[in-house]
């Protein structure tokens, strides 16, 4: 996983929101990002965090472990971008020590105290589900089904100069990029793997509200 890098995928609507803000908010706080799961209490997050309550802005900010060249099996490229949204932010190397991995989705596990993220570079058993088999037979980071994306939890707050660079799956609006050269950022487009007929009828792109 040493090539691997640190990632958060954001709707272009939350892209223009962390452009604005200085950094991402949390889904604790009063206008951070929602959350498509049932959100847990920040009483609830600190704890299994080791966070405190209060400290709204430290709660994790999610994303998955993938190299530059990103997920390259077409549907989960497509789940990935229609849950989460079209920009990967993709933080600088010194993220690693404040981001640990579980290889899956953590919600139930860490909430029902039947797995534990753990530190990238160190993954333990109670990061990795049994029913998924023996870690040896996961596939790389960069391929399989949505469910086996390796979840990322980023603790302690990401601010724009946490930014490596902002890569896009389609072109980004002109308002997008114009924020972005603002903040000084650089951005990418990586296009979306060639869809069939019948996955491309099917796939809904992210787009900016009012554009």
């Amino acid at each position: 996983m040493e090539r691997a890098e640190i990632g958060s995928r954001v709707k272009l609507d939350a892209l223009a929101g962390i452009l604005a803000d200085g950094r991402f908010k949390t889904r604790h706080e009063a206008t951070g990002r929602p959350s498509k799961n049932p959100p847990r209490s920040s009483a609830e997050e600190a704890r299994i965090w080791n966070v405190h309550e209060r400290a709204l802005s430290g709660m994790p900010i999610y994303g998955y472990l993938a190299t530059r060249a990103d997920v390259t099996a077409v549907e989960t490229r497509m789940s990935l971008h229609r849950a989460y949204g079209s920009a990967r932010v993709v933080l600088r190397p010194e993220a690693r020590s404040c981001s640990t991995v579980f290889f899956g989705d953590s919600r139930w596990p860490t909430s029902h105290d039947e797995g534990a993220p753990a530190p990238i570079d160190g993954p333990y058993e109670l990061a990795w589900m049994p029913d998924l088999g023996p870690p040896t037979d996961r596939r790389s980071v960069d391929e399989g089904y949505f469910d086996e994306v390796v979840e990322l939890q980023i603790i302690g707050g990401v601010h724009i100069s946490d930014i490596e660079v902002v890569v896009f799956d389609l072109d980004p609006p002109c308002s997008i990029t114009d924020a972005l050269r603002c903040r000084e950022l650089k951005w990418d487009v990586n296009p979306l793997p060639s869809m069939s007929d019948e996955q491309r009828a099917r796939f809904v792109a992210d787009e900016l509200s009012g554009v």
